[in-house]
């Protein structure tokens, strides 16, 4: 009898942790097993995640001691990439996993790429040509 009523106790054990896809929001999706339910903490770059309303946990099927569900972002963008977390707790011990997430690339990387510039470099100078005239006009660019 002793041995029932504490088979279901079960330390938390994240199953799946995938990287980001696009729904109707961005989701990281993961499933979680622990009893009693463990309490979910996610971290961006190492810093505890606050949620939000564009930024939140949301679970969608709960077996027994399985919780599937994602984090939900609402629209990211560059400033959004990086390395995601999730620490699942409760008092019989915890587990963590790592995602790296890519919502989009850095405004102008696309043009400083086809330029040949390296993403280091935030201040340039180049010649337009008219080329017509073959005549060079110095211009400066931000990047």
């Amino acid at each position: 009898m002793l041995f029932t009523l504490f088979s279901n106790i079960v330390a938390p054990n994240i199953t799946f942790i995938e990287s980001p896809t696009p729904d109707h929001h961005w989701c990281i999706p993961f499933t979680v097993k622990g009893n009693p339910k463990p309490t979910l903490q996610w971290f961006y770059e190492g810093a505890i995640l606050n949620e939000s309303e564009y930024i939140c946990t949301k679970i969608h099927v709960i077996n027994q001691s399985e919780y599937h569900g994602c984090l939900q972002l609402d629209n990211p963008t560059h400033l959004n990439n990086g390395a995601y977390t999730l620490l699942a707790k409760n008092e019989y011990g915890e587990d963590e996993k790592r995602v790296d997430a890519h919502f989009m690339s850095v405004p102008g990387d696309d043009y400083r790429s086809k330029l040949g510039i390296p993403s280091f470099i935030t201040c340039f100078t180049m010649e337009k040509v008219n080329p017509l005239t073959m005549k060079g006009k110095q211009c400066s660019e931000v990047a």
